[in-house]
């Protein structure tokens, strides 16, 4: 096998690799999203519809319960009526009796029954009382005998908790002449409110459309049912739409959902799928249960698999599509660029990569040729840049030789003065001289506060013949001790220069410069502090952070930058400069240093 041949099934698997990669990368996220897609989105559809039902249970569970309340209100006032108390503490005897009291009872209750809303869904009223009293009211109230309805389960009940009001399960109309066939007893007896003696019994029997009316125009669905009962599943009204009559005995449902913590669930019955909400009240404890079919739901679920599918297939063979156009323009050129960078290696750096491609693997393919034309040029520049680097070493010996010069011409100008006594030209001199003598030393090393007080003291002297007094200069030490402390030379005249020319100079009228230094928790703490023009927040915010004009720089040429790195350089970087300044009031620099004392100084320790 010749290497042509071998060079080509090298390339072949290159291609198969790709291919085998690219359809397995994307095979595995279209299979994800496919099914992320499809059970997201089923949990979604069926929270949706089931949170739906449970605020229209909230809205119909919040109308029944104030049904319920009218029915409350109509026996309370019974209870609290004067007339309608005194009219059952009567004797059996005087109860015989038909007065005037009778009469004003039986007109106060067919007022309450005109006026109040829940009358109009009653179909019997009845107030016995233990002492013969019959009073009744509703189309069938004189149809129905009280003794019919004496040994009901309700009625015993009703007895048994005859505080509170009783509602029984709906039952066919005691009547049998009525155009109401079915009603819901009430319940609830007739108390002495001071004394707490059972005088009677109240019966309320109401047509369904008592509770059909909370939720009227509420439901709309093609086949549901609506129940309204106990925690035991005791049925007080039920009512469907849609289905002729239920598919399935939701009897044992009603019994289970005091069990049930979920709001909402689905069953299946008689091969259909229904939602089953239920909710109930905290107050009168009433349970209201929609159930209904989930054809819609069903058909919305079909809808997502069937989208899923094809999102699925359509994704797969796309990504198969991709794999292959990928894998068939990635081996091509990369080979073309192996070839290449193999000659590089090699030390040819005059081979070109031609590749069409205008993609990022022709990008590439161009940078290696430029790469390789600035590796030469590389190789030619080295000798020049080290010609240059000699040059530069020379001309930095000979600069250092002019500050020498200039502070020997500073002497011999003292010297004159003095001898023709011109003293504050001399004091002048001998000023700037020891600060060009500080400066011709090692800007690094590490000085005492004291010794660079002196140097700040000779260039505020500078400072304030220059001004003629327009700059005041205050120092502020909190211990003596601290003056033995060290800091690199030339920290505190960078600062104090900056306060002078961009804080007081710019400003109408004198100013102040106060230097401050103290000791906080084992830190040196150092301020520089100006009532000049101040500085905006917006250029506040970028001095530490890069060389930002004239107020980043002083006149050295070391900035306010330059000080902070310093320090961190020498300290680290829980150390350095700190700003704060209102503009058209002030400015301070606060330089925070480790405590150092100087080996030779009062104490070891500042």
């Amino acid at each position: 096998m010749d290497i042509k041949e071998r060079f080509q099934m090298r390339s072949w698997g290159l291609k198969k690799k790709l291919l085998l990669g690219f359809m397995f990368i994307a095979f595995i996220p279209a299979v994800t999203i496919s099914v992320f897609y499809y059970v997201d989105s089923k949990k979604a559809l069926e929270a949706n519809v089931g949170d739906t039902y449970v605020i229209l249970l909230a809205h119909i569970l919040n109308n029944v319960e104030q049904q319920i309340e009218e029915a409350y209100q109509f026996t309370n006032w019974l209870y609290l009526d004067r007339d309608v108390l005194s009219l059952l503490q009567r004797t059996p005897e005087e109860a015989k009796r038909y007065d005037q009291q009778n009469i004003n009872v039986v007109q106060k209750i067919e007022n309450q029954f005109r006026f109040l809303p829940i009358m109009e869904h009653v179909n019997a009223f009845f107030l016995l009382g233990h002492n013969g009293i019959d009073i009744r009211y509703g189309p069938d109230s004189y149809r129905i005998d009280p003794a019919v309805f004496a040994n009901e389960p309700w009625f015993q009940q009703g007895i048994s908790h005859s505080s509170v009001l009783t509602w029984g399960a709906i039952t066919p109309n005691y009547s049998s002449r009525t155009s109401n066939p079915y009603i819901i007893p009430v319940y609830r007896g007739f108390i002495d409110i001071q004394n707490g003696k059972i005088l009677g019994s109240i019966v309320l029997q109401l047509k369904p459309s008592f509770f059909r009316q909370s939720y009227s125009g509420l439901v709309a669905e093609k086949e549901a049912f609506l129940f309204i009962h106990d925690a035991s599943g005791r049925l007080f009204f039920s009512d469907h739409y849609g289905a002729q009559e239920s598919a399935a005995d939701w009897s044992q449902l009603l019994e289970g959902l005091i069990e049930e913590e979920r709001p909402y669930f689905e069953v299946t019955a008689g091969n259909q799928s229904y939602l089953v909400v239920h909710r109930a009240a905290e107050r009168t404890k009433t349970h209201v249960t929609l159930i209904t079919r989930l054809d819609e739901l069903q058909r919305q679920r079909q809808l997502i698999a069937i989208t899923t599918f094809w999102l699925a297939g359509g994704t797969i063979f796309l990504c198969l599509w991709f794999s292959l156009f990928l894998s068939e323009n990635l081996w091509k050129p990369i080979r073309s660029l192996t070839e290449t960078v193999n000659r590089i290696a090699g030390g040819d750096f005059g081979r070109e990569v031609v590749l069409r491609n205008n993609d990022e693997i022709g990008v590439l393919g161009r940078a290696i040729t430029r790469m390789s034309q600035q590796i030469q040029n590389l190789l030619d520049e080295r000798l020049q840049i080290e010609e240059n680097i000699r040059k530069t070493e020379v001309r930095l010996l000979q600069s250092q030789i002019n500050p020498h010069f200039l502070h020997n011409t500073l002497n011999s100008i003292k010297w004159m003065a003095t001898l023709q006594g011109a003293d504050g030209i001399r004091a002048m001199i001998s000023s700037l001289g020891r600060l060009l003598r500080a400066v011709m030393g090692d800007v690094n090393e590490k000085i005492t506060i004291r010794e660079e007080l002196a140097l700040l003291d000779d260039y505020m002297y500078i400072q304030k013949i220059r001004y003629r007094g327009k700059i005041g200069f205050r120092r502020i030490i909190e211990a003596p001790v601290l003056l033995n402390c060290l800091i690199p030379k030339f920290t505190l005249q960078p600062l104090v220069e900056n306060a002078v020319f961009h804080g007081i100079e710019p400003k109408d009228g004198s100013g102040e410069v106060v230097l401050s230094i103290t000791e906080q928790q084992q830190q040196l703490v150092i301020s520089v502090w100006d009532n000049g023009v101040g500085i905006s927040r917006q250029k506040l915010v970028g001095l530490l952070a890069k060389e930002d004009g004239d107020r980043g720089k002083a006149n050295n040429g070391i900035g306010l930058r330059n000080i902070h790195d310093r320090i961190q350089l020498i300290y680290g970087v829980d150390y350095g400069l700190a700003l704060d300044s209102r503009e058209g009031e002030y400015t301070k620099v606060v330089i925070r240093l480790p405590m150092e004392v100087k080996p030779d100084g009062e104490s070891d320790d500042c």
